[in-house]
């Protein structure tokens, strides 16, 4: 395939994509704002908690076989059935583990309730393995418009369960049938609308050719579910349920919104990376090409939600005081975060999973040394702890890049620090203009504070950006 024919295929299938993540995640970071409302900080530590470790099975079990399913070379069937028995089979024991060390868990968040909802939601598990593969072979054949009703539909299902059941007073039960509900309706939707069905037989042969790349994926995934999850941990050791409420209700609604925005993106520039990576150079010019676009987008979401942060918090009550500072903190380092997004993607599908894997595990020690040291001191000093890793881990990032691929990024490095000053500029103006407009109630200020920080952002973002626009909605149209 052509660079050309690629790269229209990445945007149709990116904004289908992202489409599809936009409804979704815009509908369950509204639904984030009514829990908040009628729940506490201790209901969303508690689920919190519990997905903390419920998350690891699906992050490294699902992704490092549907990675390896997306590397071979055609649709061979023979994979895909393999694939996916190995994934129920394993899904079924990580249930039964998950029974195990339930107790122990209790004792790390100080809260017997644990027990019960951590093998409870684990069931969310078998539900997935069941249509990860249906997932990851759309995915492949960048068939997104097909994967936009599974995601809704599962959103919908998550929502009409969860949300009636916080209304009438069911705490953090509705939190897990929201999520049980979630993961039950995908399963059904991918069964029925995306065509796919398993053959009963299973290929040891095939099992043993993509055994090599998805161990080495799932030491990488399983390292990375420490890098996102480590920080919850320690935040329930020293600090418990509630601050750990604080910063799951934040980060709910980072990856609702930024992620629901440049999350989607992942699989489809792996698919990108992994075709283009016999051309020389190929890879390298994508992901410049990807950086140009995703880092407006990111610093410009992470500002808005710094700008509504502090109307957010007077709008959910007391018991969430302090949220607002935590929000803040988190987007500006998840905005950061996701400027660099495309990078383990370029790796792996050059089948550098190893050295991802190794940046993870630097990583990992190094929250090890700053969480031990901050979060006892409370949680405004875990997430500035937060902040410098996540400036550590962007300039790692680039320069890991640059000795691989032996590409120069400082350019890159310099346009991102440029649109960085702009996005804080717009953001501390949104900021005052916000906090000024409170006294006019929540949604006047949070209007008010958004208007502020858009329209000169959005000048900018009009003036340098608009021929990349432009060429990204005529490729869309083009394939429709």
């Amino acid at each position: 395939m052509s660079f050309s024919g690629l790269r229209s295929r990445l945007v149709s299938g990116s904004l289908w994509a992202v489409a599809g993540e936009v409804v979704a995640g815009g509908a369950r970071a509204l639904s984030s704002l009514v829990y908040a409302k009628l729940l506490s900080p201790t209901d969303f530590g508690l689920i919190g908690f519990a997905l903390l470790l419920i998350n690891f099975f699906p992050l490294v079990v699902d992704n490092s076989l549907s990675l390896a399913l997306m590397r071979q070379p055609q649709d061979d069937q023979r994979a895909y059935s393999t694939i996916f028995y190995l994934n129920v089979a394993l899904s079924i024991a990580a249930i039964g583990l998950l029974f195990l060390v339930a107790p122990g868990a209790a004792r790390v968040l100080h809260d017997r309730r644990v027990t019960v909802i951590i093998p409870i939601l684990g069931i969310q598990l078998l539900f997935n393995a069941l249509c990860s593969v249906h997932i990851a072979a759309a995915r492949r054949q960048f068939r997104y418009r097909r994967l936009v009703p599974v995601r809704l539909i599962s959103t919908a299902f998550s929502l009409g369960v969860g949300i009636p059941l916080a209304f009438h007073g069911y705490s953090y039960w509705s939190l897990l049938a929201g999520s049980i509900a979630s993961a039950l309706s995908q399963m059904v939707a991918a069964q029925l609308l995306l065509g796919w069905r398993p053959a009963l037989r299973f290929d040891w042969a095939a099992a043993k050719d993509f055994s090599g790349f998805a161990s080495w994926v799932a030491v990488d995934m399983g390292v990375t579910w420490m890098v996102m999850s480590g920080g919850g941990f320690f935040l329930a050791y020293f600090l418990g349920a509630h601050d750990l409420g604080l910063f799951q209700l934040s980060d709910r609604i980072d990856t609702y919104v930024l992620g629901s925005l440049l999350g989607p993106l992942i699989p489809v520039l792996y698919a990108g990376f992994c075709e283009v990576s016999a051309e020389s150079g190929a890879g390298w010019r994508l992901f410049e090409r990807s950086i140009e676009v995703l880092t407006p987008i990111s610093l410009a979401v992470a500002g808005m939600i710094v700008v509504a942060a502090r109307p957010l918090e007077a709008l959910f009550g007391p018991k969430w005081h302090g949220v607002a500072d935590v929000m803040a903190l988190n987007a500006i380092a998840d905005g950061i975060s996701y400027t660099i997004l495309p990078a383990p993607s370029l790796l792996r599908a050059y089948g550098l999973a190893k050295i991802v894997a190794g940046m993870r595990l630097a990583t990992v020690a190094a929250q090890i040394v700053i969480y031990m040291r901050l979060a006892p001191y409370g949680l405004m000093a875990f997430m500035y702890g937060k902040l410098i890793l996540e400036v550590a881990i962007y300039a790692g990032s680039l320069l890991v890049l640059r000795a691989v691929f032996r590409q120069p990024v400082m350019r890159t490095m310099g346009r991102q620090l440029g649109q960085l000053v702009i996005a804080a500029v717009c953001t501390l103006l949104g900021v005052i203009a916000a906090t000024a407009s409170l006294g006019l109630g929540p949604p006047i200020a949070t209007t008010v504070g958004l208007a502020i920080f858009a329209i000169p952002l959005g000048a900018y973002l009009f003036l340098t950006q608009r021929e990349l626009l432009t060429s990204m909605f005529e490729r869309w149209a083009a394939t429709r």
